[in-house]
């Protein structure tokens, strides 16, 4: 199906604006069910970001207490935590992911019910499919002790340029007018802000790309479903691709096609650290 490689940049601190609510709750909680009822490697992305965020909280050399792990309930990491002696709590917006974890079923930006108290709170990916981020920040401000760090990861601006141009492309075959199919993503030099709005310190932000290499958009867009991802823009007028579409959106992402038959597309993966300030003196 797929082969990848990482390509690595590293920005500083960064700012943006808060976004309105865009997605449809039930359709991002559908997208999630489908992808769990996929085997957990299918989630290499996410793997990827797991063993990143692993390796940012052993170079912070300190000891953690309490975690809170957000939307991974088939992640590595609460078992990894645990390890270390950091006692875990994981909470997934995905019933079956929930139900099958033995943990609490929660929207990423309802996190009100949680009991706080957390050093370490950890969103290892899917933050571009939060309604309200900002208000999630917050949320996980107040949930978090003093002197306590904060890591989020998910698809930055600059993902699947390919798709969105296939996209474009299968649109103009049915007709439509121009509309936007792909979910907004967020600018590396755009988060740094939301985090010193929501009372984070010492925001940064770091990009890696994922190159990846597929066969044809079937592949590419089964790899989309497996990571929870899919159309949930809250817009009744986007119809589903008709036949003649769906050739224009092949066709398109084809015409990119190397020498062996596989066209390369890339995901940025764009993680975000920060702290809760300290405790006064």
């Amino acid at each position: 199906m797929r082969d990848c490689t990482c390509l690595h940049k590293r920005y500083g601190n960064i700012i943006m604006t808060a976004e309105l609510e865009i997605y449809d709750r039930d359709l991002l909680r559908r997208h999630r069910d489908r992808a769990a009822q996929l085997p957990a490697d299918a989630r290499f992305l996410l793997r990827q970001v797991e063993e990143d965020v692993i390796e940012r909280i052993a170079f912070v050399q300190r000891s953690f207490q309490r975690a809170l792990v957000i939307g991974a309930a088939d992640s590595m990491l609460p078992s990894w935590l645990a390890a270390q002696g950091i006692l875990v709590e994981c909470c997934d917006s995905s019933e079956v992911f929930a139900q099958r974890a033995g943990i609490s079923c929660v929207e990423p930006d309802r996190l009100f019910d949680l009991a706080g108290g957390y050093d370490l709170v950890i969103a290892p990916g899917g933050l571009d499919l939060v309604n309200d981020l900002p208000g999630m920040l917050v949320q996980c401000r107040r949930l978090m002790a003093h002197d306590a760090m904060l890591i989020g990861a998910m698809a930055g601006a600059g993902s699947l340029p390919l798709l969105r141009e296939a996209l474009q492309q299968a649109q103009d075959a049915e007709g439509r007018a121009a509309s936007p199919r792909l979910h907004p993503q967020i600018d590396v030099r755009a988060a740094g802000d939301l985090l010193s709005r929501a009372g984070f310190v010492q925001p940064v932000a770091d990009s890696f790309g994922v190159e990846l290499r597929y066969r044809d958009a079937a592949d590419l867009l089964a790899d989309i479903r497996a990571h929870g991802g899919g159309n949930a823009l809250i817009r009744r007028d986007l119809r589903p691709f008709g036949k003649r579409g769906y050739r224009a959106l092949a066709a398109a992402l084809d015409a990119h096609a190397a020498p062996d038959g596989r066209f390369s597309e890339r995901v940025e993966l764009l993680t975000i650290t920060a702290w809760t300030p300290a405790k006064p003196a």
